[in-house]
């Protein structure tokens, strides 16, 4: 899309820390709002597999594991470093959770309609698992240091 966005590296990789405005035929905004259009377009998993630029990709579940503990440790406060804004979701085509969370899609293996994600909310950062059917989040890339 030619947006340019600002990364930072963060346990030996190169993070983007605003979520992709990349549009296709299937992404969308959280609502027409400004803060919308700051939050990215919001993506169904089998979509976010393939979003990211050449040469970027999602973060693995490890990756994401690894950045947790550092941010639970104090090491590194990753909603400000990330600069992650509580954008939200979109569940079966309806805007929620505005204010309260942020979700991410991670590289992992779909397992029908289960897939393990993570979530920022106010006071935890956390991965888990279940069913993403009819779910849509944000995205942030990641590549590996060249």
């Amino acid at each position: 899309d030619g947006a340019v966005y600002p990364v930072i590296e963060l346990n030996g990789l190169l993070w983007v820390q605003e979520n992709l405005r990349f549009e296709t035929d299937s992404s969308r905004l959280y609502d027409n709002s400004q803060r919308s259009k700051k939050c990215g377009q919001f993506y169904a998993i089998v979509e976010a597999f393939e979003v990211c630029p050449a040469g970027w990709r999602l973060p693995t579940e490890n990756e994401v594991k690894q950045l947790i503990k550092l941010d639970k440790r104090d090491k590194v406060d990753l909603e400000d470093t990330l600069q992650v804004d509580k954008c939200g979701r979109i569940d079966s085509q309806k805007a929620s959770k505005q204010g309260f969370q942020n979700t991410y899609w991670i590289q992992v293996e779909l397992k029908g309609t289960y897939a393990t994600h993570w979530h920022f909310f106010t006071d935890d950062i956390h991965m888990h698992h279940h069913n993403v059917s009819g779910r849509m989040f944000p995205v942030r890339c990641v590549k590996g240091l060249d």
